[in-house]
């Protein structure tokens, strides 16, 4: 006879309130996640059972899923609770990640990493033929329309680093580009995106592509150029914003 399964909340424990009581509610349901093996459409927890299993206040508990909800790790159905919405972003996601979600720490030493990354990245992408790197123009292309109608882009360069890390050949890179990618992503949101020209962010992509056609050496210094810029302007205006618990981004 198979043994009952333990109630989600017993895979909780008791914390006592302090600054890092958001990022330690987000630890313990991804340990949750982890352990009660839950999959893609799987409830979690109460805001009222988290509550209670790890004596945290509602509104750190209610912070915590709402950041979760905004890493698109779960989602919120009206009246019936949070659920597990994919289990990739939930198995790669890290406390590191959490943290900058929560209060843009570091997002400078992210960008560093990223240079560190991306530059291997693009001295791989470099070997590979015209024809392997073909993708990228289509997204070019979708960034210049953007670019011309004032719409937003973030995706699309997502898409583009992306397309680049997988093109590189090396799985473990192009996970790791994710991976900073969703470090940064809503940090940057606030304060890169309101203080860039379109048309300059494509621009920077397309001369990056031209970079990587031409060879390694080109790839790499053009890449580094890119996030260079990307860290300058992120360091301008990073200085009083506000992350999503409300502390100051520094």
């Amino acid at each position: 006879m198979t043994e009952p399964k333990p109630a989600l909340s017993e895979y909780l424990n008791p914390l006592s309130e302090r600054p890092t009581v958001i990022e330690e509610i987000l630890q313990q349901i991804l340990s949750l996640i982890r352990q009660a093996d839950l999959r893609p459409g799987d409830r979690l927890p109460s805001e009222k059972e988290i509550t209670t299993a790890t004596n945290a206040s509602r509104p750190s508990v209610r912070e915590a899923l709402r950041a979760l909800k905004t890493m698109g790790i779960v989602e919120t159905r009206p009246g019936a609770g949070s659920y597990l919405k994919t289990l990739e972003s939930a198995s790669l996601i890290r406390h590191e990640v959490v943290s900058i979600v929560l209060m843009g720490e570091s997002t400078n030493e992210v960008i560093a990493t990223r240079k560190v990354l991306e530059c291997e990245v693009a001295r791989l992408a470099s070997h590979r033929s015209p024809e392997e790197l073909a993708s990228l123009e289509n997204i070019l292309d979708d960034m210049r329309a953007r670019a011309i109608s004032g719409k937003g882009m973030y995706e699309s360069t997502w898409t583009f680093h992306m397309a680049l890390a997988e093109i590189a050949g090396n799985r473990v890179m192009a996970k790791l580009v994710r991976i900073l990618y969703d470090m940064v992503g809503e940090v940057q949101k606030r304060v890169y995106w309101p203080n860039i020209d379109l048309q300059e962010e494509f621009e920077s992509h397309e001369k990056l592509y031209r970079a990587v056609l031409s060879g390694e050496d080109q790839a790499e210094l053009e890449m580094r150029a890119h996030l260079d810029r990307v860290a300058k302007i992120v360091e301008q205006n990073i200085e009083g914003s506000i992350g999503l618990s409300g502390r100051p981004l520094n």
